[in-house]
């Protein structure tokens, strides 16, 4: 038993021996399995190292000068013999949700401590510690494939519906014509987008979205984050503090998913820049009555198709897809060179062209306000592709 074991541990130190030889082989294996345990349970470090049952130990540690912090005996039994290994406790985060509980709350549980050289090294582009970040890493394999609206429906609780509608409302909003430093401002945060970022700026959809992950990691794992300090984040932070587990894990699921969408146009980006270094893809979260839609937006420079026989020029592309609720999709091509501009628009029901054609005139006076020279503006019916992101397998890569 665990009092036999400490006994033994303590005599041993003291130099008496312990008697195990007494004990048949089965019996030698039992008891060095309960030494371990007791051993293991003791939970002691470098800095409570005068305790007698450390004193077998000394060699080893000395000898292992790169053991910091807490440390626990490991028993490696074979067919002939049994090695123990005296090995450093490494801090472990655990996500313990299982196939069937996959909707169930979420349950971060933090056990020992990690080398602050290692942690800060880990945290060099965050303010999270990193069980957070790790909490982050464990939470994206559980996600759903499909992007969160971030709905507001009824039987959600109310600090959930009111959390969504803060989220929602640093987005732009559908309805409404954005100032071009409003729409600078959301495209950057939408560029830098991060979950665990430092200093978010909540008033863009990026940033609060960020904020939001955040604050709701550590108000699972207990642990107050720096973003909830800011007097910007205040309303945000009382709300996702009044929410139960239950509550918060599913609401983290929720943004989570959403954020998912930001960043797979992000590695889109950084695999189609492999070819060229001048394409952008986008997918900007637009807010449209109580839900989140996502539209895209990709640009690219490309070389211009003509006849000119001294040299190359260049055109620039702009390409978007939005989500027009009952009137379906809409895709827009923009080609720039120079100063001539050519405008197509797709669309897949004829309410929608309908519309389009009725609004082209005034967009063509716009642009013409600003000193282009639309040479082409049209809207037609035809399919539109699911997404502007490329899909690829292991044999070819689609690119609308």
């Amino acid at each position: 038993d665990k009092a036999l074991s400490t006994n033994l541990l303590l005599g041993a130190a003291q130099g008496q021996p312990p008697g195990v030889t007494l004990l048949d082989k089965p019996q030698q294996q039992a008891l060095m399995r309960q030494l371990v345990q007791a051993f293991n349970q003791l939970q002691l470090s470098t800095a409570n190292s005068q305790h007698p049952a450390m004193q077998i130990l000394k060699p080893v540690i000395a000898a292992r000068p790169d053991i910091s912090g807490s440390y626990q005996l490991q028993l490696q039994p074979s067919a002939q013999t049994a090695q123990l290994q005296l090995l450093p406790q490494k801090a472990q985060l655990q996500l313990s949700v299982s196939p069937q509980d996959s909707n169930r709350p979420i349950q971060f549980v933090a056990t020992g401590s990690g080398n602050p050289a290692t942690s800060k090294a880990a945290a060099d582009n965050s303010n999270l510690p990193l069980a957070v970040q790790q909490a982050w890493r464990n939470l994206l394999p559980l996600l759903s494939t499909r992007p969160d609206l971030l709905a507001d429906l009824p039987e959600l609780p109310e600090p959930v519906q009111q959390v969504l509608q803060l989220v929602r409302h640093s987005q732009p909003d559908g309805s409404k014509v954005l100032s071009a430093s409003q729409l600078v401002t959301q495209l950057q945060s939408l560029l830098q987008f991060h979950p665990l970022q430092n200093q978010p700026n909540v008033q863009t959809s990026g940033g609060a979205l960020a904020v939001a992950i955040q604050l709701l990691l550590g108000h699972l794992m207990q642990k107050p984050q720096n973003a909830a300090l800011q007097p910007a984040n205040q309303k945000l932070a009382q709300l996702i503090n009044s929410l139960e587990p239950a509550q918060a894990s599913s609401l983290l699921r929720q943004l989570a998913s959403h954020s998912s969408t930001l960043q797979q146009s992000q590695l889109a980006t950084l695999d189609s820049n492999q070819a060229t270094q001048q394409h952008l893809l986008l997918q900007l979260p637009l807010q449209q009555g109580e839900q989140s839609v996502f539209s895209q937006i990709q640009l690219e420079q490309r070389e211009a198709d003509g006849k000119q026989q001294s040299g190359k020029e260049t055109q620039w592309q702009l390409t978007m897809r939005f989500e027009l609720q009952q009137l379906g999709a809409l895709l827009v091509v923009a080609k720039l060179q120079q100063q001539q501009l050519q405008l197509q628009f797709y669309t897949e029901q004829q309410e929608a062209k309908q519309l389009a054609d009725r609004f082209l005139p005034i967009l063509k006076d716009r642009c013409t306000m600003q000193g282009l020279v639309v040479s082409e503006a049209e809207c037609v019916l035809g399919k539109i592709p699911d997404t502007l992101l490329p899909r690829a397998n292991s044999l070819l890569a689609i690119k609308v």
